[in-house]
């Protein structure tokens, strides 16, 4: 690690997307290449996590970013505490201010530090007007209400017969080239063409765009890629309750319920073994969650 990426602050990185207000991806990537010595891939991977835990818009498919207001949403759960979103204008917004507490996220996204979290213990009215920002509901219970069932994309003609094809393992949750380019059986299939992957799920003869995430749940059984909550509390079951959510590595959640469950604390997922692990997630959202994907949850 070089002494340049070792001192990347990502607050102040945060603070200077602030002061551009938007822009295009490209230029936005540069810049952070430049800023935390990293390559374009380890850029995107952070740059996606930084879009999923509020801090600004990151259209990819449009290729532009673009700074999000400053706001207050109350946290999911029994507790009183609140999250605050939004592209932070300066490094140390609630410095000084009481209750307010910054949490450093654990871990990192393509080997780049994450900016701080941010939050108020006490009345997300009190923490808007302290700040005077906008109040908006809770951000979590928006999201996973409005989950709606995975389901393959739109038809398409799919790979040509002479492309060659990666096909998801199912033993490994991992996709692997494959032998033959003749005959393609139902399931999950990637190819590049032109610099881009494609992630396409067959079923019936028919080719479906999917995201990548999106077709692992479809392609997968439960038994291979299982939703499982686990309770914070063994006394406390209730639909309030708050645990930890998993998945498995290879079967990451797909964007939509990625930011749900990130929305119930404000902090990125870790990784602990082979399980991605989201805490504070209330048990009512991770059943929604785990619906939307076709599982029961697991309530370990």
């Amino acid at each position: 690690m070089s002494d340049q990426e070792t001192e990347f602050d990502p607050d102040l990185f945060v603070a200077w997307l602030a002061y551009v207000g938007k822009g295009r991806i490209e230029e936005m990537r540069s810049t952070l290449c430049w800023a935390a010595s990293v390559d374009r891939g380890d850029a995107n991977e952070w740059l996606t996590v930084l879009g999923r835990l509020g801090h600004c818009v990151v259209d990819w498919r449009n290729r532009t970013w673009s700074a999000r207001p400053l706001q207050v949403t109350p946290l999911p759960g029994p507790v009183q505490c609140s999250l605050v979103l939004g592209t932070r204008p300066h490094p140390d917004l609630a410095e000084g201010l009481d209750g307010f507490v910054t949490a450093c996220a654990p871990g990192t996204a393509g080997g780049i530090p994450l900016p701080a979290t941010l939050w108020f213990e006490g009345s997300e009215k009190e923490a808007a007007e302290i700040l005077g920002v906008e109040l908006i509901p809770c951000e979590a219970a928006r999201i996973a209400e409005d989950l709606r069932p995975a389901s393959p994309g739109r038809v398409t003609q799919g790979p040509a017969r002479t492309t060659r094809l990666k096909y998801f393992s199912l033993s490994t949750l991992q996709f692997r080239w494959s032998r033959s380019n003749r005959i393609w059986p139902d399931g999950f299939y990637a190819y590049e063409g032109h610099g881009k992957w494609y992630y396409v799920l067959r079923r019936d003869q028919k080719w479906y765009e999917v995201e990548r995430a999106v077709g692992v749940y479809l392609a997968t059984s439960p038994d291979h890629t299982p939703v499982e909550w686990v309770p914070e509390s063994e006394d406390q079951r209730g639909d309030l309750a708050l645990g930890r959510l998993r998945v498995k590595k290879g079967a990451r959640l797909p964007s939509d319920q990625d930011y749900a469950a990130i929305m119930c604390t404000g902090l990125p997922p870790l990784t602990i073994e082979d399980r991605i692990v989201y805490d504070g997630v209330p048990l009512w959202i991770a059943k929604k969650i785990a619906d939307s994907l076709h599982r029961e949850l697991e309530i370990l």
